[in-house]
């Protein structure tokens, strides 16, 4: 029987970082006394050294959340399987700039190598502990939930909920609901009042969805929506007020021209660093390129940037010699047979992108910003969803928010929502964020496969171990149920 308690996931995250910075700091001072660095205080030195000890902890410990905030280190957002990698890089970039830190800290004059040792112990103490904290918050901590919306959109996102294991969310009911087939509010009103966790697809019918978030914030219900584009587009809209009445003043989507010069005084520096940098790497990979199957090096393509304007990309070639002779345009696809071995390795580790310093320097992309596309397939996109045509109010980028927070094979509307979130909130942290996050999607499994195919919806819930049955009661009411 399941247990009824629950714990509100800010207090579970209050208790991780109270935990884990326990055992940064606690590792670090087991070390230390195993090495006997603490005997050797005398009374003379003993002020000192605790003043510039406790200044290298503080360092530690606050390079640590950052990092740990940066790759979401949380039981509550994260599987445990993906936490380690996550946990070893965010432990190696804390304790890195600790070692720098304490090399202006005279008085702490232990050797630098205890920091090496008690990074090791930090790692296997996460090991067990997070392990533990993910089996007991994943026990007693699940949220039951219903989805609401057209058909086609409801079941892509119900899809995805239930797919996700780091959730903590039972899917209950899937509500079927459109401009043609809408349902009476005190049916849906029933089924809302059986979970705690309401989402909202995207068209959702208007009138409908306003009626729902009466009724959930009435009832103090927590509720999720999956925005339109004039949902972002509003988002940090400042507040007038034109006699007695409140208005927003909504600007445009795309950037200033401060922030235009600051975003590409940031792109020049990183593309120049970069590529003095990554220049072994390139030419190694270029040389790996070549011997394996003949064929170029490079990979050249017409793209889109900013204000429409047509650029050469320059990748390394992950796929075959001309993958597109007999096809013509195409996406790539989930496991696209076109895709080498080699290549498969570059795209998942990032590398084939390096080339594109290039680009960088030369004023065709910037380091963040939305991914360039194909003109053919822009004109696609823009005739399926017109709002697709804001992505070109800034400079394409190697990374942006669709990538460093998505996946590669999330579907084009959800990337339009996060390139459109990424513009309407640029900020020069918000890049080194987003950069910071480009990284820890290195080390995901899934972070370099093409996009999904078509999926059939109670299959899917089949082979999860799922039960899906459309209610005796409602029509168009559909109860999710473990077999």
């Amino acid at each position: 029987m399941r247990n009824d308690f629950r714990w509100d996931s800010r207090i579970i995250q209050l208790f991780e970082l109270l935990i884990d910075m326990g055992v940064v700091i606690g590792s670090l001072i087991i070390v230390l006394l195993a090495h006997g660095e603490l005997q050797n205080i005398t009374i003379s030195t003993t002020f000192d050294f605790i003043v510039d000890l406790v200044i290298a902890n503080s360092v530690l410990l606050l390079s640590t959340v950052i990092f740990f905030r940066v790759y979401r280190i949380s039981v509550v957002k994260t599987k445990y399987r993906d936490l380690m990698p996550r946990i070893i890089l965010a432990l190696i970039m804390a304790n890195l700039i600790t070692v720098f830190s304490s090399m202006f800290l005279n008085d702490l004059d232990f050797s630098k190598t205890i920091f090496i040792y008690s990074f090791a112990v930090q790692v296997m103490f996460f090991v067990f502990i997070k392990y533990v904290e993910f089996y007991f918050f994943q026990k007693v901590n699940v949220k039951t939930a219903i989805i609401i919306g057209p058909k086609d959109q409801a079941d892509k996102f119900a899809k995805k909920l239930i797919s996700d294991k780091s959730s903590y969310v039972e899917l209950k009911y899937i509500i079927y609901e459109d401009e043609n087939n809408t349902k009476q509010c005190p049916i849906i009103e029933k089924y809302i009042n059986r979970v705690e966790y309401i989402y909202l697809t995207a068209n959702l019918y208007e009138e409908k969805k306003n009626t729902i978030i009466a009724h959930c914030i009435e009832h103090n219900k927590t509720f999720f929506l999956i925005p339109k584009i004039y949902e972002l587009a509003i988002k940090n809209a400042s507040i007038e007020n034109i006699g007695d009445v409140l208005v927003y003043q909504v600007q445009g989507l795309e950037l200033t021209l401060e922030q235009r010069f600051l975003k590409r005084t940031f792109d020049l520096i990183v593309g120049l660093v970069g590529l003095i940098l990554t220049s072994p790497i390139m030419l190694l990979t270029a040389i790996v390129v070549k011997l394996y199957d003949r064929g170029p090096v490079f990979f050249k393509q017409e793209r889109l940037t900013y204000k429409n304007r047509t650029f050469t990309l320059i990748k390394f070639r992950t796929m075959i010699p001309d993958a597109e002779k007999h096809t013509g345009p195409v996406l790539a696809s989930d496991k696209d047979p076109r895709i080498t071995k080699l290549g498969s390795f570059m795209r998942k580790t990032r590398v084939d992108e390096l080339p594109q310093f290039f680009n960088i320097i030369k004023g065709d992309m910037s380091i963040v910003g939305p991914r360039p596309e194909r003109e053919f397939f822009v004109e696609q996109f823009k005739k399926e969803n017109p709002s697709y045509k804001y992505r070109l109010n800034v400079r394409a980028g190697v990374t942006g928010l669709a990538q460093a927070l998505g996946k590669y094979n999330t579907t084009y509307d959800d990337k339009l929502r996060y390139d459109l979130f990424y513009i309407r909130n640029y900020s020069f942290f918000q890049d080194l964020y987003i950069l910071l996050h480009t990284i820890r999607a290195i080390f995901q499994n899934d972070s370099a496969q093409g996009l999904l195919q078509d999926f059939n919806v109670i299959d899917h819930f089949d082979n999860q171990g799922y039960i899906y049955l459309e209610s005796d009661i409602d029509k168009d009411v559909f109860i999710i149920t473990r077999k």
